[in-house]
């Protein structure tokens, strides 16, 4: 698919773009935050081999699908809050986001990953933490809680063909990577792995307490930040070194 499509569709692998955009699909409304996230997602880290996308595209697809859509409010805000952050500099192979703010806002307006969650619930079953970065559970920190299936086959999410358990990476396409299982969660099938490679912030620890042992009300302990290092290959496919 085309990164426009994965945007319209939801499917960019960054889940607090892609729950505003199926909210969006749904409901033809989404928050401030939300409008403003997937906007700059869009001019910031949306690229073809021709280079930035034409932040109008984008423009237009919130004409057409906002409920609320007031000319001047849609257009101005495209132009003058969106468009001036796209950057200057042409689009590389392999460059990471930009768009800051959907990672730091994600902690701020759903830190228990509850909107994240009830528009993308494929990310249920995992901690809080993870349903708003899944990328960490391709990091060294998540391997030894990943669930391994050993012997068993796994197919490629992009092109389906079969790999041996030991193959880290696709024999055929050679630029998926085998999804990581946890809980029952397989990623890169259950949810796609980030159609560019996301940039390093300050995190949270991971909480690995299983939603249904906390008590009524009380939510993960997250004391700690520590800093991510990742490097997660474009195009739908994922590693870490």
């Amino acid at each position: 698919k085309s990164k426009y499509q994965m945007w319209v569709d939801g499917r960019t692998g960054f889940p607090f773009v892609d729950c505003f955009m199926k909210e969006l699909a749904a409901t033809g409304y989404t928050t401030h935050c939300g409008r403003e996230c997937v906007a700059w997602f869009f001019v910031r880290d949306l690229a073809s081999n021709k280079g930035w996308l034409d932040w109008r595209l984008g423009a237009e697809y919130f004409e057409y699908i906002l409920v609320d859509f007031e000319p001047t409010a849609n257009w101005g805000n495209w132009a003058y809050r969106i468009a001036t952050t796209t950057p200057r500099e042409e689009p590389r192979e392999g460059s990471k986001s930009q768009t800051i703010e959907m990672l730091l806002w994600a902690h701020d307006h759903d830190p228990d990953a509850t909107w994240v969650k009830r528009w993308l619930p494929d990310l249920r079953p995992l901690p809080a933490v993870l349903a708003l970065e899944p990328w960490r559970l391709m990091t060294p920190e998540m391997k030894p809680h990943l669930d391994h299936l050993e012997g068993a086959e796994w197919a490629c999410p992009a092109c389906t063909f079969l790999n041996p358990h030991h193959r880290q990476m696709c024999r055929m396409c050679k630029v998926t990577p085998k999804p990581a299982v946890f809980r029952g969660f397989s990623y890169g099938v259950d949810y796609p792995f980030p159609c560019i490679e996301p940039i390093c912030a300050r995190r949270r620890e991971i909480d690995l307490t299983p939603p249904d042992a906390l008590a009524p009300g009380q939510r993960p302990v997250c004391p700690q930040y520590q800093e991510l290092t990742l490097s997660i290959q474009p195009r739908g496919g994922a590693t870490c070194k």
